[in-house]
């Protein structure tokens, strides 16, 4: 997803996925074979959502990692992580 996240482009102002600036994920090449993972630490960031929901539709296995282990992306993801974080010290 992060080669794809250049070439979007559009830094989180996209209101709907899908939208061009570049071509993005969906302009990827993307098979039921294929495993997607998306990566934010809040579980909400709307760019990996999309991507997941994508990825989703057309039967790819979906990963999610997010230090929020409460969120849409846990639903999303079929391997969902969270893994345990302190503190910033």
């Amino acid at each position: 997803m992060q080669a794809a996240a250049g070439d979007y482009g559009c830094g989180g102002r996209c209101r709907r996925f899908g939208e061009k600036r570049g071509k993005g994920f969906a302009a990827r090449k993307t098979f039921a074979k294929d495993v997607v993972a998306g990566v934010a630490a809040s579980a909400t960031t709307p760019y990996v959502l999309g991507a997941l929901r994508y990825a989703k539709k057309l039967g790819a296995t979906t990963i999610g990692v997010a230090a929020n282990r409460v969120g849409p992306l846990m639903k999303l993801a079929k391997i969902f992580v969270a893994p345990e974080v302190g503190p910033e010290v």
